[in-house]
């Protein structure tokens, strides 16, 4: 069952207000301060939304796609992005990777918001999920590891750094 949080972003309403322009940074910073984007933001930190959940809401929204038309839901895909941009999961770097490396012409916002997302959350995460370190012997390399960090556990519980509600 899909959360509340995410059938706003399908709304006639929502695709409305937030449809009106072309500008990426422009859209992103609108969505970022939007209440329906930080809605699902709080929805995904508190665990009423987990990423299957979203998986299952993008794969739903992409039915839509024909070749040759714009995508209905572009805004709604660029809302998602917005929303997952703080989140240091591999779902969130998958998400924004495959979506802003899209070169098609029926996601125009959708790709262009996910750009600046990934730059973002590259920033904020520090590519977590691509972390590692080197272990040598006699100064050659013996052994890459993914590095264990603590922001990749913050995702699992409520963020303590973060205030609920208002």
């Amino acid at each position: 069952m899909t959360h509340a949080a995410l059938h706003v972003l399908e709304s006639d309403d929502f695709l409305t207000r937030f449809g009106v322009t072309s500008n990426a940074r422009a859209m992103h910073a609108a969505l970022q301060r939007s209440e329906e984007v930080e809605n699902v933001r709080d929805a995904l930190y508190q665990g009423q939304i987990d990423e299957q959940t979203l998986r299952d809401f993008v794969s739903g929204l992409l039915e839509s796609f024909r070749v040759g038309e714009l995508l209905p839901f572009d805004v709604t895909l660029a809302a998602v992005a917005v929303a997952v941009e703080s989140r240091p999961t591999p779902f969130a770097d998958e998400f924004l990777s495959q979506l802003s490396r899209l070169k098609r012409r029926e996601f125009p916002i959708a790709i262009r918001v996910a750009r600046e997302c990934r730059r973002i959350h590259s920033q904020l995460t520090g590519d977590v999920t691509r972390i590692g370190h080197m272990q040598f012997e006699d100064g050659t390399l013996t052994q890459w590891e993914q590095a264990h960090t603590f922001v990749e556990e913050d995702c699992q519980e409520q963020r303590a750094d973060f205030v609920y509600g208002a």
